[in-house]
């Protein structure tokens, strides 16, 4: 899921969402949570920090649930329940969602359910209002190699930006012009230059750039327009072998098929 499909998709969500209150929370495994929601309707809240696809959408599926409550849940349980959403915001293009609760009779949020859709990182975290982690679902120790700590006790630490790497806003024409002299503008280099870009949606810009930094930069600008203006739409495309992708550009380098889709949260959750 990649930085423009996630703020769509968010986008949603808050419409359909907040004000919700939690009714139940499960964890479905040691990589997914689910909650139940209440908005008018049950609404099920499905939270995946599973590393090759770590995703957040809502879903109508129906899950087994473990023989015995897991930690996480338990606490979740004892902290959620009952407890509403005021929000939903993610990180500004990056791959972290933030789901604020306001207890009832509080006028501010007091707590923050923080899932991280990272790859290898993904992780889901409960913090207080000073930003300190009460629990979470992947416990990190300190001494873990290359990986940030997460306990309880602890203040949550965003991931670094790699180097070498940027965030849309920050992304220097110069950069794109240094990938074409190395010889190295191509789809790869440029998912690794550009943070969150999926690598179909890398080949798109490269393929409608033909080999010109300039075009390629001047997307990612108008890309970055309909992410801030909240305007994103998203389009379902099919290959000839039939893989099915969701993007913010239109796959014409590889879709046999291209269909505009009214919902982000119903693309996602059929994918």
């Amino acid at each position: 899921m990649d930085i423009f499909i996630l703020k769509a998709l968010v986008d949603e969500l808050r419409q359909h969402l907040g004000g919700a209150v939690v009714s139940q929370v499960f964890q479905l495994s040691p990589d997914d949570l689910l909650l139940r929601l209440w908005r008018h309707q049950d609404r099920r809240l499905l939270l995946s920090t599973q590393a090759a696809e770590p995703r957040l959408h809502l879903t109508t599926a129906r899950f087994r649930n473990p023989p015995h409550l897991p930690r996480f849940a338990a606490f979740l349980r004892a902290h959620l329940t009952q407890v509403r959403l005021c929000d939903i915001t993610v990180q500004p293009y990056e791959r972290v969602v933030s789901l604020w609760w306001q207890r009832p009779g509080e006028s501010v949020p007091a707590l923050c359910l923080l899932h991280t859709l990272q790859g290898q990182q993904a992780n889901i975290m409960l913090l207080d209002t000073h930003g300190v982690i009460l629990d979470a679902l992947k416990h990190i120790p300190a001494e873990r190699p290359a990986r940030r700590p997460v306990l309880p006790g602890q203040p949550y630490q965003p991931l670094p930006l790699p180097p070498q790497r940027f965030l849309v806003p920050d992304l220097p024409l110069d950069a794109l012009q240094q990938l074409q002299a190395q010889g190295l503008f191509d789809a790869t280099h440029l998912q690794r230059l550009v943070v969150g870009l999926a690598p179909v949606c890398a080949m798109e810009l490269v393929h409608r750039s033909q080999g010109n930094p300039q075009v390629c930069w001047e997307l990612l600008q108008g890309l970055r327009q309909q992410y801030e203006q909240g305007t994103l739409t998203l389009s379902l495309c099919t290959t000839r072998a039939g893989a099915r992708h969701l993007s913010a550009l239109p796959l014409t380098h590889c879709a046999e098929t291209i269909t505009a889709v009214p919902s982000a949260q119903d693309a996602v959750a059929a994918l």
